[in-house]
């Protein structure tokens, strides 16, 4: 059994949410499997299949390490130096993606709301929020997620059904099928299939011990899994009727042109501000879960007993991050999509799940041999 951090608790609702909003976040705004064209919404079912194998590697290993974070997982299976070099690079991958998360909405949030405002305000505004909520604990924010997602829900699907009562789907856009043929589509299925924004989800491991009666989780992944994967087919189909393949290719925030369209009527138009709004708070959920699993995770590194004393210097750490990538936004947005799922994706999401597994089983055969 793992100590607990701290004595509090949230349910399998609150699990589900919280897991739904990391794998859908600033994703949401680039989408996925733009260069596959018209057949972008084979590598959503792909990648969501990808996720899916995530999901049962990460129950694998919770069922082999009950009520523990990943990083006492590392800690039980790994000797004392590799586990805590793993656990201190881990600590840097949840504020490197909280970084750029910030970045995404700083800089969406300055290009269609606050365009007067400096980068620099917006930034600090978003990261003295989220440090104010992983104050407040994970209890907290959880509620706070089911205040949220009952008021998104119907939002998200507004947006998506808008373009179409605004008469500006053409579902002649999604043909014809396989054009190039499957090529295109493993391209951009592979490491997307096992990176951002599924294998993101890596979090979830270091929020279980948190969730009462967690030992059956395995169908909130499922759930999960199954809930981003409809969204973002949703999405990229939506933006694939409305604005078109090859304008989704060349377009900073594809999803944000397709809400941009909306005219029902000539009464409900101009909606993007609140599109704008509503990936604001999913980003802010999900900033705060990463901050919450970077600030534990350092505290399980240091043998501490309170994670807030990493919370202030976690975040400085953040926002320095953020701010440099955004210097330049095409910048920003290539780092985002073509070397963080590479680079930082494989390895965290999957490589170092995939050496823990080896690694414990590899030891058990030992066992089992020596006493034989």
């Amino acid at each position: 059994m793992i100590k607990m951090i701290e004595n509090t608790k949230i349910n399998k609702m609150q699990l589900y949410i919280l897991t739904v909003v990391t794998g859908t976040g600033s994703s949401m705004l680039y989408g996925i499997g733009e260069k596959a064209k018209q057949d972008a919404w084979i590598v959503v079912i792909l990648a969501m299949l990808g996720g899916m194998v995530l999901i049962l590697l990460y129950c694998w290993l919770l069922k082999l390490f009950p009520d523990a974070t990943l990083f006492h997982m590392f800690e039980n299976t790994f000797n004392k130096y590799i586990a805590k070099v793993i656990s201190f690079l881990y600590v840097l991958y949840f504020a490197i993606i909280a970084s750029h998360v910030i970045g995404d909405i700083t800089t969406l949030t300055s290009l269609y709301i606050l365009s007067e405002t400096p980068e620099i305000v917006i930034e600090i505004i978003i990261t003295l929020v989220a440090m104010y909520g992983v104050f407040l604990g994970i209890e907290t924010f959880a509620r706070f997620g089911i205040l949220v997602f009952i008021f998104i829900v119907p939002l998200v699907f507004f947006f998506f059904i808008g373009p179409i009562l605004s008469n500006r789907a053409n579902f002649q856009q999604l043909l014809p099928v396989l054009e190039n043929g499957w090529l295109p589509i493993i391209k951009e299925t592979f490491p997307i299939i096992f990176t951002n924004p599924f294998g993101e989800i890596v979090v979830f491991l270091m929020i279980i011990p948190y969730v009462t009666n967690n030992k059956k989780v395995l169908h909130i992944g499922i759930l999960s899994m199954l809930s981003i994967g409809v969204l973002f087919l949703i999405i990229t189909i939506t933006n694939i009727i409305t604005i078109g393949p090859t304008f989704i290719e060349i377009s900073l925030y594809p999803t944000i042109e397709t809400v941009r369209g909306i005219n029902i009527l000539n009464f409900i138009q101009k909606v993007e501000g609140t599109a704008v709004f509503l990936f604001l708070i999913l980003n802010y959920m999900k900033i705060m879960l990463l901050l919450f699993a970077a600030s534990t995770g350092a505290n399980i590194l240091f043998n501490t007993k309170n994670y807030r004393k990493y919370i202030i210097p976690i975040s400085v750490i953040v926002f320095v991050l953020s701010h440099l990538s955004i210097q330049d936004v095409v910048l920003h947005f290539f780092i985002d999509t073509k070397i963080v799922p590479y680079a930082i994706g494989i390895p965290f999401d999957l490589g170092f799940i995939l050496l823990l597994l080896g690694v414990y089983y590899i030891k058990k055969l030992f066992k089992l041999k020596i006493k034989q």
